[in-house]
């Protein structure tokens, strides 16, 4: 029979394991600024960025777990979207999944 220490430690290297495979890869992505200009072709740009986040970590680990690549997609999705730094997407992408992505406050001047 096996150690209880050992199938522990065992089942946390699986977890940590697909986290750390995704840690310090680059992952390209390219756009037009035409790709900006109307709600529709936001939408697809927000279509693509989420196909090639998704694509992407599915190459990080073959010990990836769905909700581990799930997550590493969302992350992915957040950066170009915080990278792109385009108003639009950005509330194009918080009306889709209510995440917020920018704070703002408001300071007297004195």
């Amino acid at each position: 029979m096996l150690n209880p220490r050992i199938l522990l430690v065992t089942g946390l290297l699986a977890m940590v394991v697909p986290h750390v495979a995704f840690a310090g890869e680059i992952v390209h992505f390219s756009l037009r600024e035409d790709e900006l200009a109307t709600p529709a072709k936001r939408e697809l740009l927000l279509d693509r960025i989420e196909k090639v986040s998704v694509q992407s970590c599915k190459r990080g680990s073959v010990l990836a777990t769905r909700a581990s690549r799930s997550r590493c997609a969302d992350d992915l999705t957040n950066q170009f979207v915080q990278a792109i730094d385009n108003d639009a997407l950005t509330l194009l992408v918080e009306a889709q999944t209510g995440a917020v992505y920018r704070t703002a406050h408001r300071q007297d001047e004195v």
